[in-house]
Parts: structure tokens; sequence; C-alpha cells
């Protein structure tokens, strides 16, 4: 396999993960497992740095917390995969939601082969590695340009074949309400925003030698940092809640219930409380199938179709 072939395969695994995972499986889960789910991406980097850290035959502190790194996402994998599964065992649409999100995920984590194929090489007599390393070097922006192409190409296929068969009309795809537009377009000025802020102290981390405690490990916490700024607002529309009974005692679980048929009567609210409502569901763990929609901004339009027919 010519070393051009062997990256374009590998850049095809990573769009096909990325594709499925954010077109497919991650409208039909919550916002709070999705952003665990983001954290699983570094799965086969982890295995890899473990292989890395092996190759180089010296002492290393870091080992140890590489095989514990392996170990703790596969037990996220498989709690993952148990509570949403045994929730409901008939519910075959949810097995293949949860299925195509952990092999999503895992196809994803190929982004960063190359980083640990080059370690690897360096450390390792084979040939094969030397050779792929050496030569991804001499052409690596033609190399990013193709890739950039099939990612695009990759996404726009598994997009327009996830929308027949799903049954959707492309009318759906195509007129977004204002409101909508509006919240992706925030959505993508803060990711560029949040890009450019990452490369730009990754750098930095990078001449400081402190890529480790500097930038990886904030990386790191971001997820739980954003579930508990997540979780806290439950915590005050909860207690606000309560206030507004006047005294009448209401339970965690009453409160979920009053949640999902408020939620069910209006879809119409604010941002930032359907964001809430997204988590005091999956804190809840009721039964998805009583609300409209799951997660944000994914109504299910299938029922509106046939309702207007």
């Amino acid at each position: 396999m010519s070393t051009t072939a062997m990256v374009l395969f590998f850049e095809f695994l990573v769009a096909m993960g990325a594709a499925i995972l954010t077109i497919i499986a991650m409208p039909h889960l919550d916002i709070v497992t999705n952003i665990t789910i983001l954290s699983s991406v570094a799965v086969l980097s982890a295995f890899l740095q473990v292989i890395t850290q092996c190759t180089a035959r010296a002492r290393n502190c870091f080992l140890a917390p590489s095989i514990i790194a392996v170990l703790l996402i596969l037990l996220g994998y498989g709690l993952f995969v148990y509570l949403y599964i045994t929730k409901d065992l008939t519910d075959t649409k949810t097995i293949v939601w949860v299925g195509l999100a952990v092999g999503g995920s895992f196809l994803m984590s190929f982004n960063w082969w190359e980083n640990y194929f080059r370690l690897i090489s360096k450390n390792s007599r084979s040939v094969f590695l030397d050779k792929l390393m050496k030569d991804v070097k001499k052409c690596q922006n033609i190399l990013h340009i193709l890739s950039s192409l099939l990612r695009i190409a990759v996404t726009a296929a598994v997009l327009g074949a996830y929308v027949p068969l799903d049954g959707m009309d492309w009318e759906i795809v195509t007129a977004i309400p204002s409101r909508e537009t509006r919240i992706i377009a925030i959505i993508i000025g803060v990711q560029l925003i949040s890009s450019a802020l990452c490369h730009w102290f990754a750098l930095v981390a990078c001449k400081m030698h402190a890529l480790r405690r500097c930038f990886i490990l904030p990386l790191y916490l971001a997820s739980l940092a954003v579930m508990v700024l997540f979780i806290v607002p439950v915590i005050v529309y909860f207690e606000d809640y309560k206030t507004s009974l006047n005294g009448t005692s209401i339970d965690f679980a009453g409160y979920c219930n009053q949640v999902v048929d408020a939620r069910n009567q209006s879809l119409t609210g604010s941002v930032f409380p359907e964001l809430v409502l997204d988590v005091t569901h999956t804190l809840c763990f009721l039964d998805m199938s009583r609300i409209a929609d799951i997660g944000l901004l994914t109504e299910d339009p299938r029922p509106v179709c046939k309702e207007a027919v």
C-alpha cells in the first residue's frame, strides 16, 4: 500500500467516524452523554501512548497513567452501553444509536495516528514505519489538502445517505428556522474562537515545555467543567421550583415528572433553559420517548410530517 493510500485510508476512517457520530448518533442522545462521548475519542491515542512508551524501552513514570486512561475509557464505554441498552432491551433503535456512537468515537480516535506512529518509528526497527513517516513528511502539504477534500466528501455522503434512509425530507435539512440559524452561527463562532485559542495556548505551552500541566490537563478537565456548569443550574432550577410551590413538598422524582410534562407542552423557551432541561432529563433518566425532542435543537421531524399529511 502506498503512503498516500494509507494516509487517506486513516483519514477516511476519521471522517466516517466523525460523520456517523455527529450526524446520526449524537442527535438522539442527551447533552451530558454527548459531552462524555467526546472525551472517549482518545481511546486509540491512549492505547498508542502505551505502545509508544513501551517501545522507548526506558523507565517512564507516565506509563501507569496511560494504562489507567485506557482502562477508564473502556470502562466508560461499558457503562454507557450498559445503562442505555439495559434500560429497554426491546428498543432496537437506541441499541443502534449506542453502537454507532461507540463505533464513531473509536474511528475518530484515529485522528492522531501520525503523532504516535512517528514516535514509534523512532524507537523501533521497523523499516516500513520509518519509510512511511519519511514519505508523509515529504508530501505533507498535498496530503493535508487531499485529506480535507476527503473529509468533506465523506461527510456529504453520510448526510446524503442518512436523510433518505431515515425517512426524512430534505426540507428539514435545508429549511432551518431563524432562531436555530442564529444559535448555529453563535456555536460556529464559539468553535472558531475556541480552536484559535487552543492552538495559541498549545504553542505557548510547547515553548514553555509545560505541555502536560499547562494545556493537556486543562483540556481534559474542560468536559468535567462543562458538566458542572450545567448540573449547578439544575440544582438552582429545582430549588426555585420548590420555592414557587409555597411550602408544598416535592422530591426530585416529582420534579422530573413536572419538567418532562411541561416540556411536552412547550418547546419554545430560550436556549439556556432548554439546555438545563436536557441535563435535568439526563439526571432523571426517565423514558426518553415521553419528550418531543432528545437533545437541544434535535426535534424529531417525522411525527410532525405525519400530522401535516
